[in-house]
């Protein structure tokens, strides 16, 4: 196995936080939690169960496992121990995205099973549960952001308190 997350002890804060900010159960803690250490360890964990993951899958889909991993990778890289986007950092990580050449594009395209073209810079915007993620199409960087917000038509006709469910698969 490359990552071993069973060996790695941890505390049960840190087992508490992975759970609620992974597995989103219906009952989370009705404050807020962020701990810019806890979700350095929670980088860390998903990289590590993605390195693990990757021992798993056939062959031809470890390339999209690694390339998942490198863009986790990226993200923990471009914070500072403090939660907060490191700017040294985040020019390193935008320097490390593949470019091949500038023709990128947002997908991942398989070339053959050792070698992909694509790869994306995510930065998480916590103060507006946003995201934005950058990738390289054609000669310039792409820069693409969405945020997690109720649809208008829910928050205008709900009575009372807005209930919302994840993870939600709307094109059901």
């Amino acid at each position: 196995m490359k990552g071993s997350l069973a060996s790695k002890s941890m505390t049960l804060e840190q087992t508490l936080y992975l759970f609620h900010h992974i597995f989103l159960p219906p009952e989370v803690p009705q404050a807020e939690d962020y701990n810019a250490q806890q979700e350095h360890h929670l980088l860390d964990s998903v990289i590590d169960a993605l390195l693990s993951f990757s021992d798993y899958v056939p062959t031809a889909d470890t390339i999209i496992v690694r390339k998942a991993t490198e863009m986790i990778s990226r993200l923990r890289k471009a914070y500072s121990p403090h939660g907060s986007v490191d700017e040294k950092q985040l020019e390193m990580s935008l320097a490390e995205l593949p470019s091949r050449g500038k023709h990128c594009n947002p997908q991942i395209i398989v070339v053959d099973s050792n070698q992909a073209v694509g790869g994306f810079l995510p930065i998480h915007v916590r103060e507006q549960n946003a995201g934005i993620l950058l990738y390289w199409h054609t000669d310039a960087i792409c820069i693409e952001s969405f945020e997690l917000s109720a649809r208008n038509e829910a928050v205008t006709t709900t009575v009372g308190r807005l209930r919302r469910a994840f993870p939600v698969r709307p094109w059901l």
